[in-house]
């Protein structure tokens, strides 16, 4: 029989991300994001996320706007904890900081991914929802701060660290009224807990054709057992 590994955690409001902004009320509200920062090797990994999610959407970051607007909700701390067993399920995926003080937790919420007779592991599909985690290593078996909460408005699908303190989200958002989908920036400060979004105004047009996460994201999380 097979053995459900992950189902976490129960649906919750449509948060942060996808919520009401805030209005722009002067010039230093608003925050530079194309900026370049040497972290050494984990900077190459943090490019090459970037990079790679850039490529796979045929788009340049270029596209995103030199100002974006701040969030309403500031991310709240909540419960966290996984077993043993579901963290070297998905801590291939996991991306740390230039210091390895935190990571980010992408994946954790709403798999259903189940292992065989044989020991392999089957995706057997997510949650409409999306939850992207702020995780302190020193107390990950207690706590994280929920950076978002996605239904069909936003998808993250890729993170990288700007350094030590700053980490983007690169993902896409909906748009009702025109039905189209526009690549998104959500950048998070986490020493003056500032959370901006940084909309492109450029819609891609590859979505529905292939799967970032299960191409790039789902891929490492299904070999985590493979010797």
């Amino acid at each position: 029989m097979n053995k459900q590994i992950l189902l976490t955690l129960s649906a919750s409001f449509l948060i942060y991300a996808c919520g009401d902004l805030k209005k722009e009320t002067s010039t230093n509200e608003k925050v530079e994001v194309l900026t370049e920062v040497d972290q050494g090797s984990s900077s190459t990994l943090n490019k090459t996320s970037k990079s790679k999610w850039l490529a796979f959407h045929q788009i340049s970051e270029t596209i995103f706007p030199n100002e974006g607007t701040p969030l309403t909700s500031n991310p709240n701390l909540v419960r966290y904890g996984l077993f043993e067993e579901d963290k070297q399920l998905f801590e291939k995926t996991f991306m740390y900081s230039p210091d390895s003080t935190y990571y980010i937790d992408m994946d954790s919420y709403g798999l259903e991914i189940v292992e065989n007779n044989d020991g392999s592991l089957e995706y057997m599909g997510r949650e409409i929802d999306i939850k992207v985690y702020l995780v302190k290593v020193a107390e990950e078996d207690s706590s994280a701060i929920e950076l978002m909460m996605c239904g069909t408005p936003c998808f993250p699908e890729e993170a990288y660290w700007e350094d030590k303190s700053t980490v983007s989200i690169l993902g896409m958002s909906y748009n009702d009224r025109t039905e189209k989908v526009y690549p998104t920036l959500w950048k998070y400060n986490i020493k003056t807990n500032a959370f901006v979004k940084f909309l492109a105004q450029q819609e891609v047009n590859n979505i529905g054709h292939e799967n970032y996460f299960e191409k790039y994201r789902l891929k490492k999380i299904l070999s985590s057992k493979e010797k």
